[in-house]
């Protein structure tokens, strides 16, 4: 009887494992496979994938990633000792995990020369405020066990690269270099990557070319594209003789985080915002304005309100230095005898405020030094701030213009806790909506007592008031009015007119808009003027249903506003 023989492949494969260099050999190629993985996941979220159909394009970059990882990675191991290594893994999670928070928050993508230009301003909003955290950021830590054993056998390792893997690999990148020198066309980033529409080229430049070519190209654009790109948006020509009467006076109130949902939303069967739902059916009432919510963040809003004009999507419109804000409604306001000012209970250097302010056209701003106010948790209490404003009134030569940017209801929404606490709201098991609950109550009661305020002793005044954004997310409560459409991200904030005799008109028809403030301003305010704009007057109601330029692209009216309904 002959006895049973063993394939030779397996004591081959014994030996092997039994060689020293066979367990480090065998954990960087897991450490690969795992960290391509990962990078492939990443991307995933980046292009919102829908998960279901998520898998088969997950493998199918994965096998081209696992490529590109050995090859860095191999070079990466091949000094001495390993602090380059574990360098570039901290340097690769943190790059992952901020790109991810920003677009599971906002739905765009972050861009080096945005990260630059707000650094200053990223800092205070990470000291002061807390983004709550996507559970899908811990994937990323994945294969953090894989690097620590890298790193316990990196000695091992290190010889086996170099006598093995460096060499070769070496000689397959240097091919690599040649043929992207050869065959890679910058210019062919044009048919993709189009500066006139930025959100839907941002998605296909981030799909096909991934998010380090996307940034590469967006700094090569960044010096052309400015300026030029504010230049092109810029709507038809309106204009009107002055009148003949008494000029009325304006305030703005521009709301933080006062999304378009949160005007009929109730608790226990009470309204969160009993006053601004009351308000809601006693004046010219919009329930849902398209919010210009882009690069820079929350002053996009005071930009589009002022100057009736999208800003950029892809750059800091706070941070343009050469721009003059040649279409801003204040500077025709000035010039037909309008004093303006501007209150915010911030300091004026974040955001770069101080300056762009007084290049919009205010006479005056004042922050929460020049208002004497006193800091409580970040910034100054809405309710200070409006007091200020009310002891300026009696002494204020008419006709003028008041802004005032509210900073109680700011991320994380708990910046009212040490002044203010409705009892109503500690049973909802939900932290965030908690909050943000609390926070949107203490703004109701302080705007319920300064409109009020306004109204008895400036009765002739025209007062608007909108939100600037959506909450940065939504809650297991509270959803925030917004959606991705046509590779665009929309949000929604409500937005109020009160006119002297008390008008009253609720939208049901038609979305409106940022742009729409400025021409409605001057064409209430008598004076003449010329203004560029894609906007309406607001107390034309009901709106007409045109349409509305975004991003690249324009929309009806009529069918942003079904849209956002059907979402409530």
């Amino acid at each position: 009887m002959t006895k049973p023989t063993m394939p030779p492949f397996i004591p081959a494969l014994v030996r092997a494992v039994r060689k020293p260099s066979a367990v480090p050999a065998l954990i960087f190629l897991v450490f690969a496979a795992v960290n391509a993985l990962k990078i492939s996941f990443f991307y995933r979220c980046l292009i919102d994938v829908p998960l279901l159909s998520s898998f088969p394009l997950l493998f199918q970059s994965f096998f081209r990633n696992i490529i590109l990882c050995v090859f860095i990675l191999i070079f990466l191991t091949r000094p001495r000792r390993w602090f380059w290594l574990a360098g570039f893994y901290l340097l690769q999670t943190f790059y992952m995990a901020l790109n991810l928070t920003y677009h599971f928050s906002l739905n765009e993508y972050l861009r080096f020369s945005q990260f630059i230009g707000l650094y200053s301003e990223a800092v205070d909003l990470a000291r002061n405020t807390k983004v709550p955290l996507d559970a899908r950021l811990w994937v990323l830590a994945a294969d953090a066990p894989l690097v620590i054993a890298m790193i316990i056998v990196y000695s091992k390792f290190w010889r086996v690269n170099k006598r093995v893997f460096f060499k070769p690999a070496l000689r397959c990148a240097a091919v690599a270099v040649v043929a992207a020198v050869l065959l890679w066309n910058p210019q062919s980033f044009s048919s993709t990557y189009n500066m006139a529409d930025p959100s839907f080229s941002d998605v296909a430049m981030v799909k096909k070319y991934g998010l380090l070519v996307f940034n590469i190209a967006d700094l090569l654009n960044y010096r052309k594209t400015n300026e030029h790109s504010l230049g092109l948006r810029y709507g038809p020509e309106i204009s009107a003789p002055a009148v003949k009467s008494k000029h009325p006076d304006f305030v703005l109130i521009q709301v933080e985080s006062m999304g378009a949902y949160i005007i009929d939303r109730k608790y226990k069967g009470t309204f969160v915002t009993p006053f601004l739902h009351d308000l809601s059916g006693k004046c010219f009432f919009f329930p849902f304005a398209l919010s210009c919510h882009e690069a820079g963040l929350t002053t996009d809003c005071e930009f589009s309100v002022i100057n009736s004009l999208e800003p950029l999507a892809d750059f800091p419109t706070n941070r343009l230095k050469n721009y003059r804000y040649a279409n801003s409604m204040l500077k025709r306001l000035v010039k037909g005898n309008y004093e303006t000012f501007v209150f915010h209970g911030n300091w004026g250097s974040f955001d770069n405020r101080n300056e762009i302010f007084k290049k919009m056209g205010y006479d005056k701003f004042y922050d929460i030094a020049a208002m004497g106010l006193k800091e409580i948790s970040w910034g100054a209490p809405d309710g200070g701030v409006f007091d200020f404003v009310k002891t300026r009134l009696p002494a204020q030569r008419e006709p003028f213009l008041y802004h005032i940017i509210t900073m109680s209801s700011h991320e994380p929404f708990t910046l009212v806790n040490p002044y203010y606490r409705n009892e109503l709201f500690d049973s909802i098991p939900d932290d965030h909506s908690k909050a943000y609950y609390n926070s949107m109550s203490y703004v109701d009661g302080e705007l319920s007592s300064f409109i009020k305020s306004i109204r008895e002793t400036n009765p002739s005044c025209y007062i608007f008031m909108y939100g600037d954004h959506t909450p940065i997310n939504s809650f297991i409560v509270h959803k925030k009015a917004s959606y991705t459409y046509d590779s665009r991200f929309f949000e929604y904030v409500p937005l109020f007119v009160i006119t002297p005799d008390s008008r009253v008109h609720c939208e049901t028809n038609c979305a409106a808009s940022f742009l729409d403030i400025a021409p409605t301003v001057l064409s209430l305010s008598g004076i003449a003027y010329r203004l560029r704009t894609d906007g309406e007057n607001l107390l034309n109601v009901p709106l007409a249903d045109g349409h509305l330029p975004f991003r690249g692209g324009t929309y009806l009216r009529s069918e942003l506003y079904a849209k956002i309904k059907q979402y409530r």
